[in-house]
């Protein structure tokens, strides 16, 4: 069958059954029929939960753009599609304490594109009326720093400074995801033993090792991976320091079971608008975890998928409880997309000792005095520099960088803001006729 929602006739189900489930009364009822004997009848009953939150948040905001907004914006997306370095250094907008990077484009159907560490906002242009006047997503970071409540408040007090917002957000995709240790092994699962209404099981695979399952390609899907494999390659390291505070030791793997609803999906549970979504939360994972999907013991004397028991480790995800309000983390999450120290360094040191291995120098102060002096002689002399010296174009470059870090760096956003003010005033001296 092909990726659907069936609405549950009640939601959400008693955990009780749950349970009498997984010890072999099934899920639909039926006959019972008795767990086979194997060893991972036990495994996943030492699992220990140590996150879980809304990971993704993608909010529609009906509404209209403001003239003065479209000027602000253009003049911030004129900057971006400059070739030139200067220019490129003033496409950013301060609003609020949130410096944006402007984008060149917003997209297919968007005119104007924001991004910071918190949010990625796409906003129509004046004459688009047929579209909301925003699409955002809320990355996951700022979701687990503040909160979905404080954050969709921030967004709007946002989207307020170029334009009319005109009633509540639409949510057109909601990801809720819980990370956990388990004595089980993922990658023991037989395909088969995955229960679903998803069309799709495929495993995934990363240099030929086992990493995960991804399940599902329609309006709901599920990932279920390593997720301390994953924070290797995109540097969230501030997760295992959230991981920590909720008792992880260190070493154990940390596996993430990450449900994805898309707009129809949300409609159909009456969970489209925020923040009536946020009272749906335990409903979208009782029936995500029960309903469209189970890890199970198979069966092989029972063709009835539907009895077979539900695997110990499932039914601790299943009882993963949701409350109104989710916790916040007490873990610093980075307030810039700034690289972390580590990463600067070891750029440096890279550099470094590879100009030491290519010109024999033993003594590390030596080769740092000469790669600095021989690298400033180099771009001295190249044609880029014509209209600055080396110190000139170390500050544009700078500059440049600190707009998609979200830093104000000096004289950049200030002189960014001026601008924008500047092509308002003259639009409004233009229309007066002065």
């Amino acid at each position: 069958m092909q990726d659907q929602t069936k609405h549950p006739a009640s939601l959400p189900q008693e955990r009780a059954e749950r349970s009498e489930a997984a010890a072999g009364g099934g899920m639909t009822g039926g006959a019972s029929s008795p767990a086979p004997s194997s060893p991972c009848n036990t495994l996943g009953a030492n699992s220990i939960t140590l996150h879980q939150g809304v990971d993704s948040l993608y909010l529609s905001f009906p509404g209209q753009l403001s003239e003065e907004g479209a000027i602000r914006l253009d003049q911030a997306r004129e900057a971006a599609r400059s070739l030139d370095d200067a220019s490129q250094s003033f496409a950013q907008i301060s609003v609020l304490d949130h410096l944006f990077e402007a984008g060149p484009t917003g997209g297919k159907l968007f005119r104007y594109l924001l991004s910071d560490h918190a949010y990625r906002i796409q906003l129509k242009g004046v004459r688009a009326k047929h579209l909301p006047l925003a699409h955002v997503q809320i990355r996951s970071g700022h979701l687990m720093a503040v909160g979905v409540g404080q954050a969709v408040s921030q967004l709007r007090l946002i989207l307020s400074a170029f334009g009319v917002l005109e009633g509540p957000a639409t949510v057109s995709r909601l990801d809720l995801c819980a990370d956990f240790v388990t004595d089980y092994e993922f990658s023991l699962a037989d395909t088969a033993g995955w229960v679903t209404r998803a069309e799709h099981i495929d495993p995934h695979l990363v240099g030929g090792a086992f990493t995960g399952w991804n399940i599902g390609r329609g309006v709901v899907s599920a990932r279920l991976y390593d997720k301390t494999a994953e924070i290797k390659v995109t540097g969230k390291d501030y997760m295992r320091a959230v991981w920590r505070e909720a008792g992880w030791d260190g070493v154990s793997p940390v596996h993430r079971i990450e449900f994805q609803f898309r707009g129809a999906a949300l409609k159909e549970f009456g969970a489209g608008l925020h923040p009536g979504v946020m009272d749906k939360l335990g409903g979208l994972w009782l029936y995500s975890s029960t309903d469209w999907l189970r890890l199970t013991i198979p069966n092989e004397s029972d063709q009835t998928k539907s009895r077979w028991p539900t695997h110990p480790v499932w039914v601790f995800v299943q009882d993963i409880e949701w409350k109104d309000t989710l916790p916040l983390t007490r873990v610093p999450i980075p307030m810039t997309r700034v690289p972390e120290d580590v990463q600067l360094f070891r750029q440096f040191f890279s550099s470094l000792t590879s100009f030491m291995a290519a010109r024999c120098i033993t003594d590390a102060d030596e080769a740092w005095n000469r790669l600095y002096s021989e690298g400033r002689d180099h771009f001295e002399d190249q044609a880029e520099f014509r209209n600055a010296d080396f110190y000139g174009q170390a500050r544009l470059r700078a500059a440049k960088k600190a707009v998609g870090y979200g830093v104000a760096y000096p004289g950049g956003a200030d002189r960014a803001q001026a601008l924008q003010d500047e092509a308002v005033a003259n639009e409004y001296i233009k229309r007066s006729g002065a």
